[in-house]
């Protein structure tokens, strides 16, 4: 099973990090750390949605660039997901109530109710 953060983490962030584009688990995995082995690949994922999509359900997609990198462009850009969207800059609730969580989640690819 994919282990991906769906909500933030109360003592560490104050929004959900993610990178722009249909980024292939290699190229998400490089934007993170330098150095990566095939263990690491074998162990990660990707998983896709879109800002429109995530506005529509009430979230901010801020872009934060983060790290810079020569080889991230038009895509592989960092945007950082807040919620709630009225004024993301100055507000940001965390813990997410159970409902903005499973929001959150229904956004991307791979979604089933029965959860698999």
């Amino acid at each position: 099973m994919d282990h991906f953060f769906d909500e933030p983490r109360y003592e560490m962030e104050r929004e959900i990090s993610l990178l722009t584009g249909q980024l292939s688990v290699e190229a998400a995995s490089r934007y993170r750390r330098k150095i990566i082995n095939a263990r690491d690949l074998e162990l990660a994922a990707v998983r896709y949605t879109t800002a429109g999509r995530l506005r529509g359900e009430g979230f901010a997609v801020v872009h934060t660039p983060g790290r810079v990198r020569a080889e991230c462009d038009a895509i592989g850009q960092h945007v950082s997901v807040i919620w709630p969207a009225e004024d993301p800059l100055n507000v940001q609730k965390i813990p997410w109530p159970p409902a903005v969580t499973k929001s959150f989640v229904e956004c991307f690819n791979g979604y089933r109710e029965d959860g698999r």
